[in-house]
Order: C-alpha cells, then structure tokens, then sequence
C-alpha cells in the first residue's frame, strides 16, 4: 500500500526537504495544499520543480515565494486558492508572473509588492476580491511594460466592490509615472468610467 502525505502548512525543515522526503516527492504520493512560506528566501529552491508537481487544491499562496530570487515565477493550479497575500514580495529578479486562477482569491494585497524588475503581468481575474483586499499589488514595480499596465487596469476592473474613494491606480502601487501612462493606454477609458481615477 503507498503511504500517502498530506501537507497544510509550509515545511519547517528546510534544510532537509531533499533527505527524508527525496524518494516521496514525484507527485502522486504526497498533497501539499499550502504554499504558506514555501519558498520564501529561496528556501527549497533545489527542489522546486518537485515540490510544484505536489501541490494539489492549494488555498493559500501567503508569502510563497516572499524574498525569493526566480525570475520566472513557476505555472501551478491555484483554483482553489483564497489567498495570495504577498505571494512575490521583495522577489526583486521576478521578471513574469504566469495567468493564475485567481477566480477564488478574496485577499491579494501586496501580491507582487517590491518587484522592482517585474515586466510581464498576465490579466487576472478578482471578481471575489472584496472592499479593499487588494491594496498595494504592483507596489514597487517600476519596470512594468505597457501591455501589462493595460492587463492591471483590466484586472482592476473585474472587483466587485471597491468603496468609490479607493477607485485609484496609486491604491494599486502604481507610482505616478505609471498611473500618467495608464491614461494613455487602451482599457484606462472603461477603468474611467467606472469612476476609476490615476489618485495623483
């Protein structure tokens, strides 16, 4: 009979995720449904690849890969995930960020706060996001291309209830250079209309 390990909360020992759990880590055998603090600070890294085919109906992606130094964030299923707090904080290499499912996530501030070399932004979904649980996302994010600034205002605009005076790109992290630009782009005449403005 295969044992089978289920994970809720991130792995103490980080230091020897690669000894005892080695021979268990090839996907079928072990759930991981937790991403709190898995990678943060580079923690497992070696193992990445490996520990990403483990994770199974994960809800938490709190502080996954806080300080860590990817470039390219790692593809997993987050579908059932709730929240994505801080997920890439102070990630200062990350240069992309995949599409997500963030069909579910009701909390998602400081999601990629202080990725100062972060390019590429997919659309997102946060149409369960309430009030204001999403302050400071892209906080920090100075090198943000145009196609993804236009993708942010789109996700902006799928939240559900966001109070009138919090209808600003700076509520975002967006720096007032950024928020200029936006107004210029593509989607900034819908985000408008919904009462959207730069908050500069």
């Amino acid at each position: 009979m295969t044992e089978k390990i289920e994970i809720i909360g991130f792995i103490k020992d980080k230091n020897n995720i690669k000894g005892e759990l080695s021979s268990k880590l090839s996907g079928s055998n072990i759930k991981i449904t937790s991403g709190y603090y898995l990678f943060r600070s580079n923690a497992r890294n070696d193992s990445m690849d490996d520990i990403i085919s483990c994770l199974k109906d994960v809800t938490s992606c709190e502080n996954m890969f806080e300080y860590n130094n990817i470039v390219n964030a790692p593809l997993f299923d987050t579908s059932s995930c709730t929240s994505f707090v801080s997920m890439f904080n102070g990630a200062g290499y990350l240069k992309s960020i995949p599409e997500y499912d963030m069909s579910n996530a009701v909390t998602i501030g400081n999601f990629c706060n202080g990725c100062y070399q972060l390019e590429s932004v997919p659309v997102y979904n946060w149409e369960k996001v309430p009030g204001t649980n999403w302050f400071n996302v892209f906080s920090g994010c100075t090198a943000l291309s145009d196609e993804s600034l236009n993708n942010i205002m789109k996700s902006l605009s799928t939240l559900p209830s966001v109070p009138a005076d919090q209808k600003r790109l700076s509520r975002a992290g967006l720096s007032e250079t950024q928020a200029n630009r936006c107004v210029e782009l593509s989607n900034w005449e819908a985000l408008e209309s919904d009462g959207w403005i730069t908050g500069y």
